[in-house]
């Protein structure tokens, strides 16, 4: 049998006991447990033993028992398997496929991602120094960590003649049997064990146009899914770290661990799904410090993030960046040394609420006042009887912060700033 139809055969009760410290409740068709997915305080998570499935009915989550070991564990497809296997001694054929394993379905082995897209990527780094421009990375300000994270160049028109249906399958092919990324400078996206599952490609300013995008990002897969998918997924598993930098886009991430900063991530881009969301809440000890770029649609993206993030305490960078969008563009400016001081400069969400809505005047506002108030209570939870079901409190902060917050919403909304409309 092989590995992915063994795995699939386990008990997910049973694993879900392995991973919970509250144990799933037995039913009929398999048990109820609480999500672990959200903050559920009513079990609302169903088991179903006979085909070893999941699904959450208050936050819709669902899949088989390997995305449910993916997801608790934070682990790639196969190695979720894998552990299965081994936690439940369930044999299988450990031999390396290289062939379509699902034929009705018609997805690849991820062993096949896996080791094609890894000689991909020694094919891109290989072609980096015969490139148009091999100094490309060191003028963004990471050439220091290009062979970390094997930086690379996709030569245009280039084919994988003697893969050719692979490659296509692997969505690595154009209809024409060229390379996706062709004439773009590569950054390879690799899971938390260092294997690449995927790539990012920006092209040279020169070339960008409506027709053709700064940047391309490999299609999702079953080992790369955009929506669960953290550019430098190691600094998560980082226990020493009390915080974690979130920045938009890849360049900034490694803008920051150029500067020596690497406890940061990208989502790549501004908008953090709800898997997102729930592996930063596996570290509620830590603080989620928002670093968007510095521009009305990163301002928005804060303000959603701020309003969704519940039960995680998040900060917001504050530190002033010169007047530049983002990371990248505040190193190439002012330097390493300026980059990495910037990280350590934040202010909690209702802090940063606070400001923002004196800095517009909104806050001697009627309708200013009323969206302030709903923003506070759906980030730290309300003290008010009448909403506290619908706004319970934020667990990630103390009682007593929750309260002076709220304290602080009265001195500003009923004393130092008199209604204007």
């Amino acid at each position: 049998m092989k590995l992915f139809e063994a795995a699939k055969n386990a008990n997910i009760v049973k694993i879900y006991d392995k991973l919970s410290d509250k144990p799933a409740k037995s039913t009929p068709k398999g048990g109820v447990a609480h999500c672990p997915f959200h903050d559920d305080k009513n079990p609302s998570l169903s088991l179903y033993t006979d085909n070893n499935t999941f699904k959450c009915f208050g936050c819709g989550k669902h899949g088989s028992a390997i995305d449910l070991v993916m997801e608790m564990k934070k682990l790639d497809n196969k190695t979720a398997a894998e552990w299965i296997c081994k936690e439940f001694n369930i044999e299988y054929d450990n031999i390396p496929s290289t062939h379509v394993c699902n034929e009705e379905d018609n997805e690849l082995d991820p062993n096949v991602y896996l080791t094609d897209y890894e000689i991909v990527a020694k094919y891109f780094h290989a072609c980096l120094g015969k490139s148009p421009d091999p100094k490309f990375f060191e003028k963004r300000g990471v050439g220091s960590l290009t062979e970390e994270f094997r930086f690379g160049y996709c030569p245009e028109g280039v084919a994988f003649t003697k893969r050719a249906d692979l490659a296509q399958k692997l969505k690595l092919s154009n209809d024409k049997g060229e390379c996706v990324f062709g004439g773009r400078y590569i950054v390879p996206l690799t899971n938390y064990r260092n294997q690449v599952i995927g790539f990012i490609g920006r092209l040279p300013d020169d070339k960008i146009d409506e027709n053709h995008p700064k940047y391309l990002i490999s299609e999702n897969s079953p080992i790369f899914k955009k929506r669960s998918f953290f550019f430098n997924s190691p600094a998560l598993l980082d226990r020493e770290s009390k915080e974690i930098l979130i920045v938009e886009g890849v360049f900034d991430a490694l803008s920051y661990i150029a500067a020596g900063v690497r406890n940061v991530v990208s989502p790549l881009g501004n908008s953090l799904s709800d898997t997102h969301l729930n592996t930063l809440r596996s570290r509620p000890d830590r603080d989620v410090v928002i670093a968007f770029d510095r521009d009305e649609a990163g301002e928005k993206a804060t303000m959603k993030v701020i309003e969704y993030a519940r039960n995680l305490r998040v900060a917001i960078l504050t530190a002033d960046f010169k007047g530049q969008k983002d990371a990248n563009a505040l190193l190439l400016s002012e330097g390493a040394e300026f980059l990495s001081k910037t990280a350590g400069q934040s202010m909690p969400a209702p802090d940063y609420l606070f400001r923002a809505y004196e800095k517009n005047g909104l806050i001697a506002t009627r309708q200013g006042r009323s969206e302030l108030n709903i923003k506070l209570a759906k980030a730290i939870g309300y003290t008010t009887l009448p909403l506290a079901e619908q706004y319970p409190m934020n667990k990630a902060y103390a009682p007593v912060d929750i309260e002076d917050w709220w304290d602080t919403f009265k001195y500003l909304t009923k004393e130092k700033y008199p209604l204007k409309s």
